[in-house]
């Protein structure tokens, strides 16, 4: 097992004791015998990117996450609201070093677009051109890998449903961002979280959103190269 540290944030203000309101909203908040469980919504999406279905997405990467946290910590504090950080660890199975091909594909669990070859790039730049086709209307067609991040619920749809992807349990792409390398961000489909733990003050229980994702992937019998 190879885990990997995925981050993201619970932004909130209490009101009184066990009563929040919370910015933005998270994907629903229970009270459980007294228990107040607040369950993770996606981290903001820029303007105009549509965020995949059934699924979760966090910010990856050390320098990705620094910077995201410093930018929500800053527009927490300017709007009276507190942030607690909240840490994933998520189960990647084998480790792919250098860039993946496909023939490689079936011995991975976490899929990296800006590693991946020219040719595996193609089928994700095809598949996800065919379905925004398929939306009717004017179509812009992607040709960059790294536009894909304009479209991650499209690029998260065709993973999911060709035979060549659908085993893999989280995506890493980059969306637009003020950044001018892009934000990196993972988009979790299915639950290989390990744990979730949280930095700073948290006067909840943080839980994922297991309804939505898929039951956990593992390699199984595969031989890894």
């Amino acid at each position: 097992m190879t885990q990997i540290a995925l981050e993201t944030f619970i932004t909130f203000r209490e009101l009184e004791a066990g009563s929040f309101i919370f910015s933005p909203a998270p994907r629903a908040v229970n009270n459980e015998n007294g228990a107040i469980n607040v369950v993770l919504s996606d981290i903001p999406f820029p303007s105009g990117v549509p965020s995949p279905r059934n699924s979760l997405t966090v910010v990856y990467g050390y320098k990705d996450a620094v910077e995201e946290m410093q930018k929500q910590y800053a527009l927490a504090k300017s709007t009276g609201m507190n942030l607690v950080a909240v840490s994933v660890g998520f189960d990647i199975g084998h480790q792919q070093v250098g860039v993946t091909s496909l023939s490689e594909l079936p011995n991975i669990l976490f899929l990296n677009v800006k590693r991946c070859s020219s040719e595996v790039q193609g089928i994700l730049l095809d598949g996800v051109n065919e379905l925004a086709a398929n939306e009717g209307g004017e179509v812009s067609l992607f040709d960059k890998a790294s536009q894909l991040g304009n479209r991650p619920d499209l690029l998260c749809d065709f993973v999911r449903t060709d035979s060549r992807f659908s085993h893999i349990a989280a995506v890493c792409y980059q969306f637009p961002s003020e950044s001018p390398r892009g934000r990196q961000v993972v988009t979790i489909l299915a639950n290989n979280v390990v744990s979730v733990s949280t930095r700073g003050v948290c006067p909840f229980e943080v839980q994922l959103p297991i309804d939505a994702l898929l039951p956990p992937r593992g390699l199984g019998t595969l031989k890894v190269a």
